[in-house]
């Protein structure tokens, strides 16, 4: 997992050690901050789904 300092608009990377369907884990994996609130976000996959983006929005 790759991350920028907290507040960053940059996207959270996360590597797969396996190709996972992208729309489960669109559905399934949440990100929250260090109160536990979820934090809204993109989710992209890339490399052929071993690979998810999570990039934080305002909303």
């Amino acid at each position: 997992m790759e991350n920028e300092s907290a507040g960053s608009k940059q996207p959270l990377k996360i590597e797969l050690h396996e190709p996972l369907d992208y729309l489960l884990l669109k559905n399934a994996i949440r990100v929250v901050d260090n109160t536990g609130t979820i934090v809204n976000s993109v989710i992209e996959s890339e490399a052929q789904e071993t690979m998810l983006n999570f990039t934080p929005t305002n909303s």
